[in-house]
């Protein structure tokens, strides 16, 4: 968003904000939506002791891989990461195209 924001005029970015008032609360409850399956997944947490740092932990999930149906927590692991991934690095390379443009790096 702040990408957006960045290389818009005043107008937009007034719209933009009314926007994300109503856009901002629907974003929190989808995300909260898709982490549902996964913590419904059994899963641990173990600390980690030698080389780590204190307090350093594990997350193991008892997710059965050799299962003949794929579970739901993978598949949407599968399809949202990606994307996710995709996008952080589209809008950083972005802005600091915006950034080099405006003489700001």
């Amino acid at each position: 968003m702040r990408v957006f924001l960045f290389s818009t005029n005043n107008y937009l970015k007034e719209k933009v904000g009314q926007y994300l008032s109503y856009l901002t609360p629907f974003f929190i409850s989808l995300g909260f939506l898709l982490a549902i399956p996964r913590f419904l997944n059994s899963a641990t947490c173990t600390p980690l002791g030698g080389p780590y740092p204190h307090a350093a932990i594990m997350i193991v999930s008892f997710i059965d891989h050799d299962a003949k149906v794929t579970p739901l927590p993978m598949k949407i692991e599968v399809i949202i990461n990606p994307f996710v991934l995709l996008t952080i690095a589209f809008l950083n390379i972005f802005m600091l195209l915006k950034l080099r443009q405006s003489k700001h790096l």
